[in-house]
């Protein structure tokens, strides 16, 4: 018995595959879809670095205050490398370092009235100075930043800077 393998005529033409000129146009069309969404991919990572450093000087904030109240001794968190807490801080307590953290990228930190120097925990969890606080966020997006707000009795919270009295920094806000 013989079976002819080769297609027909007309089955051939179904089974050819795509043409140039399509592949060319759906390229066109991802090209375009991919440019639109390029905006919106950049903010929400932006967003989602703002919030990670954030969520991270909080983390340490609150580990300071916790150290101090059961170890019985004042705990500080400190900006890496003098007074500059872009380049991150550490979390020490009696001179030996708890925790460190370096901060990079182009998310900025400003410390807001309070926090210029250090952060300091009594032993009873109460900062030694008045309120201190911190705006964090993006230059290329001021709107979204967050303020992290100390109140005197230690208690560390996160709003969106729109939210918070200290408001949004402006584009050309010089950072700390």
């Amino acid at each position: 018995m013989f079976i002819d393998c080769h297609l027909s005529y007309p089955a051939r033409l179904l089974s050819r595959g795509f043409t140039l000129v399509e592949l060319c146009v759906v390229l066109a069309v991802l090209g375009i879809l991919a440019s639109l969404a390029m905006p919106a991919m950049q903010q929400l990572v932006r967003n989602n670095q703002v919030s990670t450093l954030s969520n991270d000087l909080l983390a340490a904030l609150r580990q300071a205050r916790a150290q101090a109240l059961a170890s019985g001794v004042p705990v500080r968190v400190v900006p890496q490398g003098g007074d500059d807490w872009q380049r991150g801080w550490q979390v020490n307590a009696d001179g030996v370092a708890l925790l460190e953290y370096a901060a990079s990228g182009e998310i900025r930190i400003e410390p807001l009235a309070g926090a210029e120097g250090e952060i300091r925990f009594l032993p009873r969890g109460t900062l030694a100075s008045g309120q201190a606080g911190f705006r964090v966020w993006s230059p290329a997006d001021p709107d979204s930043g967050r303020v992290i707000a100390i109140s005197l009795s230690g208690h560390a919270a996160v709003t969106p800077c729109a939210e918070s009295p200290a408001g949004c920094p402006s584009a050309e806000a010089p950072h700390g």
